[in-house]
């Protein structure tokens, strides 16, 4: 359950430009973990059987990129600027 939020801020970090607002970070990557498992302990009777594997890592990175997503806002830094710093 650790890896997920690693994962999610890592790839947010390389594939957006988006500024986070930092003091939410930390309630989004504690909130996707247990969304995950609250996920996981139902999915035999949500989804119809269905068991995860190691696709909990990747619920957990997608779940806790799309909080990231919800609490960022554009960089509105031109393109100078942002290479400068």
């Amino acid at each position: 359950y650790t890896y997920g939020p690693l994962l999610a801020l890592y790839s947010f970090g390389i594939f957006t430009r988006r500024v986070l607002r930092e003091p939410l970070v930390l309630p989004v990557c504690v909130a996707g973990p247990l969304l995950t498992l609250l996920i996981v302990s139902h999915s035999v009777e949500w989804l119809g059987g269905y068991k995860f594997g190691f696709e909990i890592l990747l619920l957990n990175g997608a779940l806790t990129f799309l909080g990231l997503y919800l609490i960022s806002r554009p960089d509105n830094r031109t393109e100078a600027a942002a290479v400068v710093s």
